[in-house]
């Protein structure tokens, strides 16, 4: 289990990196099914981790161009601000001077024609200064549409990348998920010592305890009657119980239906499979003590005292 939670936090970190180097090589329990499934997720996360840097950067560079073109589209402003106080006074002039032939001629007469022509001039230039100060405006905003455009590919392109970790992130906790059922279960399997049932279904009746399988000391579960629930009845309590009570207390606090949700069940903590294999019916928590008492007879008399960590206690 320590080394498929290392491999996904390897993963992890490449998605988080965005470095495409190999995955690394499956450490031991980690079944080759797994192990593929991983080194897969590994690449995938890689890849989007590399996709991911590359909208970023493109994504600050889309950012550093809009902040220099505004700035530039604010010095044209201000310059064309100034051109248009410009053309608007000298077309003020020219208005005045255009009014009529009579002060036209007037005004041939009054002033030298040289600076007439110097003025005329000066209407030229900033008419051209004008055209030119708008073509550049217009190109500037031309720039600035594609900046714009560009900036927008490379937020769809982060939005893509997110929702691509997020999908690897969640692919990558299933796949843990599932391997630590299967670690659950395989360690239960080791535990009872015994190739996993073959699923009996929950009503059937308990088997009948065999000499050879009951303890010494254990009274015999007399046979149900057919009309009778599927449960065996308990045996008559005798001084063995107060064996089964201290493991109870050592492993779950005496409380012969606590179900912490942990997959270990009732007084003495039986898992789900363990309690099958023995042919208890439904889940050790629904039932009471003695019944409870009755199959863990089964299993001791079948593995030993193995079965529980506590099993020590017996003897205090």
């Amino acid at each position: 289990m320590e080394s498929v939670r290392q491999l996904a936090l390897a993963v992890l970190a490449a998605y988080s990196l965005g470095v495409a180097s190999a995955a690394p090589a499956p450490a031991a329990g980690v079944d080759a099914t797994t192990s593929s499934h991983l080194k897969a997720l590994y690449t995938r996360a890689a890849t989007t981790g590399l996709a991911f840097t590359r909208a970023q950067q493109d994504l600050e560079r889309a950012n550093r161009e809009l902040t220099q073109e505004r700035k530039a589209a604010r010095v044209a402003k201000a310059e064309v601000a100034d051109q248009s106080a410009v053309v608007a006074a000298l077309t003020v002039q020219q208005l005045q001077t255009q009014a009529g032939t009579s002060p036209l001629l007037t005004l041939l007469g009054q002033e030298d024609t040289r600076d007439l022509l110097a003025r005329w001039s000066a209407y030229e230039y900033a008419a051209e200064a004008m055209t030119a100060r708008i073509d550049d405006l217009t190109a500037r905003q031309t720039v600035h549409r594609v900046a714009l455009r560009r900036l927008e590919r490379s937020r769809e392109r982060l939005q893509r990348a997110v929702e691509e970790a997020n999908a690897a992130r969640r692919i990558v906790n299933d796949a843990l998920a599932t391997s630590k059922r299967a670690t659950l279960a395989a360690a239960a399997d080791r535990q009872s010592g015994m190739p996993p049932p073959t699923h009996p279904s929950p009503l059937s009746p308990a088997p009948a305890t065999t000499e050879a399988q009951a303890p010494l000391d254990a009274t015999p579960a007399p046979e149900p009657p057919p009309s009778a629930a599927r449960v065996p009845a308990p045996p008559a309590a005798d001084d063995s119980d107060i064996v089964w009570d201290r493991i109870a207390q050592c492993e779950s606090g005496g409380n012969w239906h606590i179900n912490t949700g942990n997959g270990y069940y009732g007084g003495l903590q039986f898992s789900e499979r363990t309690w099958r294999g023995v042919g208890g019916p439904g889940l050790p928590h629904e039932h009471s003590r003695e019944v409870q008492i009755h199959y863990a007879r089964i299993l001791q008399a079948r593995n030993g005292w193995d079965q529980w960590s506590c099993a020590n206690a017996r003897f205090g």
